[in-house]
């Protein structure tokens, strides 16, 4: 993506009044994996992501595919109104908007290794 049209988007998004993306990778890396809350491996998930640690919520996360939470994770998962609700009531604030601004976060400023953790749950 060319910065012109990171720029465009920046003034879209500003424009529709929606959050800036968070500061830090850390809260991007919570942001996006906000859905997981709802099936109660976001705390291992962000911490596998961060810091490598808990491979084992992979498991969980396998689990967790089979009811759908997981797959809100991904860019192309299903954003049903009950699914976005319910992680918005986990999370406040929370919105697809919002996950796509900290995914780009995430994109532009997460190390290798935290990219290779990444996909690994979003995938």
């Amino acid at each position: 993506m060319s910065q012109n049209e990171m720029d465009e988007m920046d003034e879209k998004r500003h424009a529709e009044g929606l959050a800036d993306p968070p500061a830090d990778l850390a809260s991007a890396v919570r942001v996006c994996l906000a859905p997981l809350k709802s099936g109660h491996a976001f705390d291992g998930a962000v911490e596998y992501v961060l810091h490598g640690t808990g491979p084992e919520v992979l498991d969980v996360l396998g689990d967790s595919r089979s009811a759908g939470w997981a797959d809100m994770v991904s860019r192309d998962g299903a954003w049903s109104d009950d699914r976005v609700a319910a992680v918005a009531a986990l999370q406040p604030g929370w919105s697809t908007e919002a996950a796509d601004a900290a995914r780009l976060v995430v994109y532009g400023h997460a190390p290798a290794e935290v990219l290779a953790r990444f996909g690994r749950p979003t995938g």
